[in-house]
């Protein structure tokens, strides 16, 4: 399935707002305001098309445990840089993969990750190109699992 640049494909999957009913659930740490939740790295996604989003992020979460993006993991281990240069990273990437950048931070946190036929192709490219080996082997899975003969294409 494609999707036109200007059509609107909302592909955050968390789905959280501050209505009432949500004020119980845990909220993702990155989706909370920077300065309360003591953010350490910004993340801004863009893509050619001047579309850009910028996440407030943790090292810890990015670079630690099972969920960890290798990719991350090893730009915080660069070499000592000025402190103003080591505190945010420009992603470039595909529209597609920018829709789900979201997900991908909600499933790096710790959240259930809810991959569809619109965006497991995006997840999966975010996984190869940030090293997150278990959004890759999930994202795997749900294509084995889903997608057969018959309706493959409409992912790809």
């Amino acid at each position: 399935m494609k999707f036109a640049v200007d059509e609107k494909v909302d592909l955050d999957e968390g789905g959280w707002n501050d209505s009432p009913q949500n004020l119980t659930k845990e909220i993702p740490l990155w989706r909370e305001d920077p300065s309360i939740s003591f953010s350490d790295w910004k993340i801004v996604v863009q893509n050619d098309e001047h579309m850009s989003f910028v996440y407030h992020t943790h090292k810890c979460f990015l670079a630690l445990g099972a969920r960890r993006s290798q990719y991350f993991a090893t730009q915080f281990r660069l070499p000592y840089q000025p402190v103003e240069e080591t505190r945010s990273e420009i992603l470039m990437l595909p529209t597609l993969c920018i829709l789900c950048f979201s997900t991908f931070l909600d499933f790096v946190y710790g959240g259930a990750l809810r991959v569809h036929k619109n965006n497991v192709v995006p997840l999966m490219e975010l996984a190869r190109r940030l090293g997150n080996v278990a959004l890759g082997k999930q994202t795997e899975a749900w294509v084995r699992n889903n997608l057969g003969t018959n309706n493959g294409n409409c992912a790809l």
